[in-house]
């Protein structure tokens, strides 16, 4: 076999390793980069037009729409998700101390009464509600790391509104 082909080949063997091994080190952080480029996909016209409005400074642009995206779509859904626990909160207070969730817990009981299954919902209710109290380290650890991606998603956005054309390319 020529040495030429020896050395091709194993360069190709190399590469091949290299691009696997590459994939490994991005692949936690793909669905990171799928979402920014989902939204700087949805923004770019929005940015194409702060391009031209502040006389082609691509960097204040980009800040610009990142900061809007941040403002009127992410700020709501975490304001609705902080909602969203804090209802769950109360009621885990009011099963597991009772009050006035026994009205709705009788209520329900009587709607599914109404199929000729008996559920005990309260219990149901407190074993879910307890799990996840149980598992607040787990459930901690995973709000933190979508902190992290969600921090790391509006760099790449940033970076993807910047770049975009040159990567398209």
């Amino acid at each position: 076999m020529p040495r030429k082909t020896i050395q091709l080949a194993f360069f190709a063997v190399l590469a091949i390793g290299l691009l696997v091994l590459l994939f490994f080190v991005f692949k936690p952080y793909l669905g990171v980069i799928f979402m920014a480029g989902v939204l700087m996909v949805v923004f770019r016209p929005l940015y194409k037009k702060l391009v031209e409005k502040f006389n082609g400074r691509k960097n204040l642009a980009a800040t610009v729409t990142t900061l809007s995206i941040l403002i009127f779509i992410i700020v709501p859904i975490i304001i609705m998700s902080v909602l969203l626990l804090k209802e769950a909160i109360n009621l885990y207070n009011a099963i597991a101390f009772g009050g006035a969730s026994q009205n709705l817990i009788s209520q329900i009981n009587a709607l599914i009464g109404h199929f000729n299954t008996q559920i005990n919902l309260e219990l149901y209710a407190r074993n879910v509600l307890s799990w996840i109290i149980g598992n607040f380290d787990s459930v901690f650890s995973a709000v933190f790391g979508g902190v992290l991606n969600f921090i790391l998603m509006i760099i790449s956005l940033y970076y993807l509104f910047i770049f975009g054309d040159k990567i398209k390319k």
